[in-house]
C-alpha cells in the first residue's frame, strides 16, 4: 500500500504560494493520472483520492493541518491501515527553498529544516522516506526577505505554470521510478 502526501497550508490565502507546491503538482499529477475525486477525510485530517499507476493503487493525501501538524495526517493513515514500516510505503513531496525553481529532486532524506518534514519525522519516530524535493528558490541576489516570508509568497504567474507543467511532469516520472 502506498501513499504519497503533497504538503500545503489549507485555504484559499494560499492556495497559490510557494509553501504550497506539493499540493500544487500532487493536484496536477492526480489530473494526469486520471485518479478519483478529492473527498474530505476527517479520520485522516485530510483530503484523500486516490490513483493508479500500472497494477498500483495508490492513495494521495493533501493534509487539512497546517504545514507544521503534517505528521498527523500521515499517522492518522498509518494507524488506520497499520502499517509497521511506513518507511517504505511513503514518499512526501513538498517544496525545497534550499533548490532553485525548477529543479527536482528524490531523495531519501533531507538535510535541512523543513516544518512539515519535521512533523513527519518527530511524529511517526523516523529519519529516512522518499521526499520529492521541488525546488521554488526564485530570488536573486540579496535576499532581503526571511525564508518564512518568502515562502508563504504566492509564485508569479509564469512560475506557477511552469509547476504545474514540466516540474509536475518530472515528478510524475519520478513517481513511476519510485513505484
Amino acid at each position: 500500500m502506498k501513499l504519497i502526501v503533497g504538503l500545503g497550508n489549507p485555504g484559499e490565502k494560499y492556495k497559490n504560494s510557494r509553501h504550497n507546491a506539493g499540493f500544487i503538482v500532487l493536484e496536477q499529477i492526480a489530473v494526469k493520472a486520471e485518479s478519483g475525486q478529492w473527498q474530505k477525510e476527517k479520520r485522516f485530517l485530510a483530503t484523500m483520492s486516490k490513483m493508479v499507476i500500472g497494477e498500483q493503487e495508490i492513495f494521495l493525501m493533501k493534509p487539512d493541518t497546517f504545514m507544521n501538524l503534517s505528521g498527523m495526517a500521515v499517522q492518522a493513515w498509518q494507524k488506520f491501515y497499520k502499517i509497521e514500516k511506513i518507511e517504505n510505503e511513503i514518499l512526501i513531496i513538498y517544496d525545497d527553498l534550499d533548490l532553485p525553481f525548477g529543479v527536482v529532486k528524490m531523495t531519501a532524506s533531507s538535510p535541512h529544516g523543513h516544518n512539515g518534514i519535521g512533523s513527519i519525522k518527530s511524529t511517526l519516530k523516523i529519519n529516512e522516506f522518499q521526499q520529492l524535493r521541488l525546488g521554488i528558490d526564485e530570488r536573486e541576489g540579496e535576499r532581503n526577505i526571511p525564508a518564512s516570508d518568502y515562502v508563504l509568497q504566492n509564485f508569479s504567474m509564469t512560475n506557477l505554470a511552469k509547476l504545474k507543467g514540466e516540474m509536475a511532469e518530472i515528478a510524475m516520472e519520478k513517481i513511476k521510478q519510485w513505484l
